[in-house]
């Protein structure tokens, strides 16, 4: 008996060693086009989150792929906005690492006109960085060229596809495919914190961020029992963000592919 339990310990053990050293690794990102999404094989899904992910890296860019099925999980990124947290450490804490809000969400939007609003969609189009990132800058139009760049669009099958990438040389530490990491989902939360004056850049123009959906977009701009025409709900409603909590989605262990 005593032999026996002395083997099966050994075992648990090994068990243990061996899901303590899996990591998830990057795909190497190799798509030119993201319209209607990446193929399907390259996702995982996120069951806690309703979501599906996929995480990619070139020389230059660590990025991601985000598609959501779930109606409501759509309008809660577009109307609540979502951020992207990366920490260094490698750890699921998000008060350690660098976070990228996008999109800033219609209820927080600084693009909102009384007399004639923009679609939820439309309003995904302004990124803000939370923490260090390596810039001076921490709220700029989310189609730029030379920072982080974000997109959110629709598919014709009614899919939201979410797409941030993330320059390396932005990132406060060095990552290469030597180093683990943590990365965090979260969506339905309230902006960390105001910016300071000045570091604000004009918004973008709709670009990618715009792209409609089939039918005017309707899906996902306007929470249920919002108001008419994908318009954001009166503060106090029914539909409050206070009402329902945020979902932080997190993934460690990640290293990215090697260089090619």
């Amino acid at each position: 008996m005593k032999k026996v339990l002395t083997i099966i310990l050994l075992f648990a053990c090994m068990s243990l060693c061996g899901q303590k050293g899996k990591f998830v690794m990057c795909n190497w990102y190799t798509f030119s086009d993201l319209d209607p999404g990446l193929p399907d094989e390259s996702y995982e899904y996120f069951k806690k989150g309703k979501l599906f992910y996929c995480l990619s890296n070139d020389d230059d860019n660590i990025y991601v792929d985000i598609k959501i099925e779930d109606s409501g999980v759509q309008s809660r990124i577009l109307q609540e906005g979502m951020t992207v947290w990366l920490n260094m450490d490698n750890k699921k804490n998000k008060k350690t690492g660098v976070g990228i809000h996008y999109p800033i969400g219609a209820r927080f939007s600084r693009d909102r006109n009384i007399g004639n609003p923009k679609s939820p969609l439309a309003q995904a189009n302004t990124i803000e960085l939370v923490g260090s990132t390596g810039t001076d800058v921490n709220r700029f139009p989310a189609n730029n060229s030379d920072n982080f760049t974000g997109s959110v669009r629709y598919s014709q099958e009614g899919n939201l596809f979410y797409h941030l990438a993330m320059p390396l040389v932005r990132l406060p530490e060095r990552l290469d495919e030597d180093i683990l990491f943590a990365l965090g989902i979260e969506y339905g939360a309230a902006p960390v914190t105001a910016r300071p004056a000045g570091t604000e850049m004009p918004q973008a123009s709709s670009g990618r961020s715009s792209g409609g959906r089939p039918g005017g977009g309707s899906r996902g701009g306007g929470r249920p029992g919002g108001a008419p025409g994908g318009g954001i709900p009166p503060s106090g409603s029914g539909t409050s963000q206070a009402t329902v909590p945020p979902v932080i989605l997190w993934i460690n262990n990640i290293r990215l592919a090697a260089t090619r």
